[in-house]
């Protein structure tokens, strides 16, 4: 008996090694790599987009000429600092150079920060349809994989299951004293799988009926059962049944039929419920007269011709 072992293979559903992967998994592998590099593509490429576009800091040249204009007016207050009665002296209050530069910075603030909040936006955006579109993919590609190993599993079971098969219809002469005084016949079953087959019945019977009567063969097998387990390539065989010798000769002379039925029944170790079958009926016919022996060498006899619905296997 040999020994089964399962290798263990990681979580690809072909159960392939790393570095034999199967053309479908090698092809969700460099999918999911794909959708990874284009969602950070798309949350750092429009952030630094918006920082391109900002425009570099210039010199406040309006506060450079407030402050000359100022040291001009300045000097020239110098000169005449004092009003008279017709003129009086008029005093202007300007507003001073730091809140003029200051109102600057406020207003490009406000412009900066407008314009980075818009970017920020159409980013988390778009960061939101992409990290829709890779849960999508996800889902779909976690489905696929389950249906693979699914699939791989169920097909492990059917090419590692039992299959119990009969090796033909065999039959030899009963010769006594020379002579031939009935047939034998009987059905070998072989377990042609990779596991054992458990619960093992098999069941033969031969029914005869007059050649002029015309009427639906059918067999039906026995209440009696007899559970065997056969283990791979192990073989068994039905009982023998015997046919007389005067049946054959009324078979020879085309006055009887003779009809040869067997089934085999079991169950595998990955499915103890359902049960398995194998079936076949023949008919017998001759080619010689089932009274002589056949010379040493020279083909049987007795062949069989398959009859009917029962010959099938599931």
């Amino acid at each position: 008996m040999k020994r089964i072992t399962r290798r263990s293979t990681g979580s690809w559903p072909c159960r392939a090694t790393p570095d034999k992967l199967c053309v479908m998994c090698r092809g969700m592998m460099r999918a999911q790599i794909i959708l990874i590099v284009v969602a950070v593509f798309g949350v750092f490429v429009p952030v630094v987009f918006s920082q391109s576009r900002l425009p570099p800091p210039s010199p406040f040249k309006g506060t450079e000429l407030i402050v000359s204009q100022s040291f001009q007016s300045g000097q020239a207050t110098t000169q005449n600092q004092y009003g008279t009665e017709q003129k009086p002296l008029v005093v202007r209050v300007l507003p001073g150079v730091k809140g003029k530069v200051e109102t600057v910075h406020e207003t490009r603030e406000r412009d900066e920060k407008s314009t980075n909040e818009r970017w920020v936006t159409w980013a988390t955006i778009w960061l939101a349809i992409v990290t829709t579109f890779l849960a999508i993919f996800t889902a779909y590609l976690w489905d696929t994989t389950r249906k693979l190993a699914k699939s791989a599993e169920d097909t492990a079971k059917r090419q590692l299951r039992a299959f119990i098969f009969g090796k033909g219809i065999n039959f030899a002469p009963h010769i006594w004293d020379g002579t031939i005084k009935e047939y034998v016949f009987w059905v070998t079953w072989e377990n042609v799988g990779l596991t054992p087959g458990t619960d093992v019945c098999n069941w033969m019977e031969i029914k005869t009926f007059p050649a002029n009567q015309e009427q639906e063969i059918f067999f039906t097998p026995s209440d009696q059962r007899r559970p065997a387990v056969m283990g791979p390539r192990a073989t068994t065989q039905t009982g023998y049944v015997t046919v007389p010798l005067e049946t054959m000769m009324q078979r020879w002379r085309n006055e009887t039929k003779i009809f040869v039925w067997s089934r085999v029944e079991y169950r595998d170790v990955f499915d103890p419920v359902t049960v398995h079958h194998h079936e076949q009926c023949t008919s017998v016919e001759l080619i010689h007269d089932p009274s002589a022996i056949p010379p040493e060498g020279h083909p049987p006899y007795v062949t069989f011709v398959i009859y009917g619905p029962q010959n099938s296997t599931g």
